[in-house]
């Protein structure tokens, strides 16, 4: 499987995250909820509970949304989505070169 986002939450150290189609894992995979350990500084850890008071959610449920509405509005690809980009080399060729650029800091962003 390919993974087109990799995305580090802000205020929140070395928490990486790498998703793809949440749903589509999710309904494939809905057994066993999984358990995600992470670290954060107290002002962040308040935060999240304050947030999660206020929604009257549970924090891992805050949490859980939060992260997926930011995949989503980030410009997450699904699978279908991937599908009809590895379909096409010429723009797969594109992206890699775009990427390499990018860690590379050249060009601007537009």
């Amino acid at each position: 499987m390919d993974f087109l986002v990799g995305t580090v939450l802000p205020g929140v150290e070395s928490f990486e995250l790498f998703v793809y189609t949440h749903y589509e894992h999710k309904r494939r995979h809905s057994k066993m909820p999984k358990t995600l350990t992470m670290r954060v500084d107290d002002s962040t850890y308040e935060t999240f509970v304050r947030a999660a008071k206020a929604e009257r959610r549970s924090l891992a449920n805050l949490i859980e949304t939060a992260a997926l509405h930011h995949l989503e509005e980030s410009g997450f690809a699904d699978d279908a989505e991937m599908a009809e980009i590895l379909v096409r080399p010429e723009l797969v060729k594109r992206l890699k070169a775009g990427s390499l650029d990018a860690r590379k800091r050249r060009g601007r962003f537009v």
